[in-house]
């Protein structure tokens, strides 16, 4: 560019910032609001001053306009130079997503604003704060400056219930002693939200009459509510204390202060709101259709319309009972287990009161969704190794096939992937499969789980084939079968049994080259012979969210999923039984032509998440894993071994490149081969916060690194050496954004690698050589990943 190019870019760039920064478009008596500023002094010493700074600035209102760099204000100056189009265009497009109408002082009401933060220091235990402002004038702007001065926050030194005690020395009070209502008050206020000694919280107080409010509900009071319940606050000024006690209001009703039963139970099987009715000719909206009604039991009436399923297996979902009393938590539960059942669109449960004895009559309304249908999806899948590609998946489903809600399903997919990060787009492998399923909503077994729990309990029959093919590597074949179990005792646990779990793996087709490394390396060739699995699995599902009040107080969440699988052993133990001499790796038994696979395999995947803020968190995330063959086998099946690295795993390495060990990756048997051992360990770190709007960000660090079993010393081996395992994790770092307008997430991040295990002791750590100006650097180290979802 020449020197006269530069300056009139230089006059058109700096004409551009005046133009961000002017209020020259206002008019000579509007002034531009900029916002509040707070300023928290205390008397005394008092903690989270800052955090309390943070949360006051979040109550003035209204929220100024934008700046970019604190005193650029491009929104309003693209506001002001298109303005509001009438009609639809360039200029309105502009304007809808650009734009930012002026916020001016004129709008604002500073006494009001001073308001809410005194009722909101009031509401968190400042009840004697005191809140002062002033204006910040600058010519055609004005801001707010709050001057907040606090002492401590009074504290919560105890907490009664109806008929208790208020305080040291105080007496008894007579109302609501003795009644039922007032000692379950009292009960469920030993389990409280609320501890003597935390800080006074208003919102702490209306949870804690909604926790209990649910607690009545589930003792059979359906007519109470929490407006019911009221917190009596006594003050103590000089200790800064406040004793509560919680109390029934007067006016209470008599109703909302009794126990409600069952009485009778209506089910409407074929409910379709919104019909018309053909005798009458008006929508119908609560009531359903009338037919026969088929009595299952004493009170409780069926009526099927024109659906076809077995009642029984509405019944078993329903766990209301007639004469029983009341309970939110399984009327909830109930709702639950009916639309598990996978056969209902809505479900919906209404009660009649019977005024005189108080009876509740249930009326189940449910809706049916189609029966029968084909789907078909278009996918971009990403693996943990690094593939991606597009897919397709064509699916049949029959909802109702046996007339039991029994699912039937048939998944046919097929998809074509690539080798991300290579720096070259070429077909690298394409796959094709098939499963049958048939899924009953009970326990087919002898086992008595999961029969009361919030999801029916399942079980699933499947049989599946598969076949891969790596271009110019091989191609492997797999069929499977499984019986399983699913069930859920509560809400935060689900159970998954497979007693019976078989998958016959051939790999085939070796090209010259893929054939050469394997005769190099008899561990990995070990690897790749056919494998047949028989044995059986379990898994648990655990998640510490809570689904209740507390929910919105807690900040932080736990998810762990434990994965046990064993194989081979039973059959093993049949033929010792029987030959007297057990099957070993040199002389193993075959079935259908083909060893039979004999080892155990645990691992656990355990996360935790901390909210930082309302919009950010912490997620971090420990995986462990090993896996021991044994009796008929001697090496793990490759399809049970583990492998790190990926856009879900160690994301500054490419998918399934690292380890075992300190194998280097230039090694025979590199990345291509996919790199798999018997042990992980792999730990991941997270950083989550926005950016503006549905765009977030993350910066993340991962280690890890996967290691072999045995008494392989090739160089593709990597053994597990207690000593010096934790020697040999590799580490990497980087940053993320994430488009996640939360019905998808798409994810890109940039990591590079901070340690390198195959390196020299004492030369393994990289962190020093980090250079982004560095081409070759950026070529050989930089990882960029692309993904759907979070990594977890």
């Amino acid at each position: 560019m020449t020197a006269r190019g530069r300056a009139l870019a230089a006059a058109v760039g700096l004409s551009l910032l005046s133009g961000c920064t002017t209020l020259g478009f206002l008019q000579e008596d509007e002034q531009l609001y900029t916002g509040a500023n707070v300023q928290v002094e205390a008397e005394e010493s008092v903690r989270g001053t800052r955090s309390l700074r943070s949360d006051l600035e979040e109550i003035p209102t209204p929220v100024p306009n934008r700046t970019w760099l604190g005193f650029m204000r491009p929104w309003l100056w693209v506001y002001h130079v298109v303005g509001v189009p009438e009609e639809p265009g360039i200029r309105s497009w502009i304007s809808e997503r650009f734009a930012e109408e002026p916020v001016l002082f004129e709008q604002v009401s500073p006494e009001a604003n001073a308001g809410r933060m005194r009722a909101w220091l009031a509401n968190h235990g400042y009840f004697d704060a005191e809140v002062e402002y002033s204006l910040v004038e600058r010519p055609n702007r004005v801001g707010l400056s709050y001057d907040v001065f606090v002492r401590s926050p009074y504290r919560i030194a105890s907490l009664t219930g109806p008929g208790e005690a208020t305080g040291p020395g105080e007496a008894e009070t007579e109302e609501g002693d003795h009644d039922e209502l007032s000692a379950l008050i009292r009960e469920a206020l030993q389990q409280s939200l609320i501890e003597p000694g935390d800080a006074y919280n208003l919102d702490v107080l209306r949870q804690e009459r909604f926790r209990i409010d649910r607690i009545l509900k589930d003792r059979g009071y359906y007519a109470f509510t929490p407006d019911f319940l009221l917190f009596d606050a006594y003050r103590d000024h000089e200790q800064r204390t406040v004793d509560l006690q919680l109390v029934v209001k007067e006016e209470t009703p008599a109703r909302a202060r009794r126990p409600h039963r069952i009485g009778q139970i209506t089910v409407f099987a074929d409910h379709s709101p919104g019909r018309i009715d053909p005798v009458s000719g008006e929508i119908e909206t609560t009531t359903a259709p009338d037919g026969p009604a088929q009595e299952l039991q004493e009170n409780f009436h069926y009526i099927a319309g024109d659906a076809r399923l077995d009642p029984r297996v509405v019944r078993a979902a329903i766990l209301l009972e007639p004469v029983e009393r009341y309970s939110r938590a399984q009327h909830l539960a109930t709702v639950s287990r009916l639309m598990s059942l996978g056969v209902f669109r809505f479900v919906n449960i209404r009660y009649e009161v019977d005024t005189e004895t108080d009876e509740l009559h249930a009326l189940v309304y449910l809706t049916r969704s189609r029966e029968k249908l084909f789907e078909g999806e278009i996918q971009m899948v990403t693996r943990s190794n690094d593939f991606a590609g597009p897919g397709v998946r064509l699916r049949y489903r029959d909802r109702n096939a046996l007339g039991g809600a029994e699912e039937f399903r048939v998944d046919v997919s097929s998809g074509f992937e690539t080798r991300l990060g290579t720096g070259e787009a070429s077909l690298d492998s394409w796959e094709l499969g098939a499963e049958v399923a048939l899924s009953l909503p009970r326990v087919v077994a002898p086992l008595a789980v999961g029969a009361r729990g919030p999801v029916m309990p399942r079980t699933e029959i499947s049989v599946g084939v598969n076949t891969l093919t790596r271009l110019n590597a091989y191609r492997r074949d797999q069929v499977s079968a499984a019986l399983g179990y699913t069930w859920v005792p509560r809400r935060g646990i689900r159970h998954q049994l497979r007693p019976i779990d078989l998958t016959l793996v051939r790999p085939g087709e070796f090209s010259s080259e893929f054939r050469d490394l394997l005769d190099r390396n008899p561990g990995l060739q070990r690897r790749f012979e056919e494998q047949f699995i028989i044995g059986g699995s379990y898994s648990l599902f655990y998640n510490s969210r809570p689904t209740d009040a507390a929910a919105s107080l807690r900040r932080d969440q736990t998810v762990y999923v434990l994965n046990v699988d064993l194989a081979g052993n039973l059959l093993s133990g049949i033929w010792g039984a029987f030959d007297g001499e057990y099957p070993d790796a040199d002389h193993p038994v075959r079935i259908v032509d083909t060893p039979y696979s004999q080892f155990v395999r645990i691992d656990s995947d355990l996360r935790y998440f901390f909210s930082t803020t309302e919009r950010s968190k912490i997620a971090a995330r420990l995986l462990t894993g090993a896996g021991y063959a044994f009796g008929n086998s001697s090496e793990l099946p490759r399809v049970k071994q583990f492998s790190v690295g990926g856009t879900n795993s160690i994301r500054a390495f490419q998918g399934r490149t690292i380890g075992p060990g300190d194998v280097p990756p230039e090694s025979a048997g590199g990345p291509a081969v996919e790199r798999s051992g018997d042990i992980r360990l792999e730990a991941n770190l997270e950083y989550r916060f926005p950016i503006v709007g549905f765009l977030k960000g993350a910066l993340f660090a991962d280690a890890g690194n996967i290691w072999t079993l045995g008494d392989d010393v090739d160089e593709t081996a990597g053994a597990f050496d207690p000593a010096s395992f934790l020697q040999q994790s590799a580490v990497g770092a980087g940053v993320g954004v994430r488009i996640d307008p939360s019905f998808f997430v798409l994810r890109l991040d940039v990591a590079a690698p901070l340690r390198k295990p195959w390196l020299p002791a004492g030369e393994r750590w990289v962190a020093d050589q980090i250079d982004l100006t560095d081409r070759d650097w950026r070529r050989d180290n930089l990882v960029f990943n692309i993904a759907i979802g979070y990594p977890y």
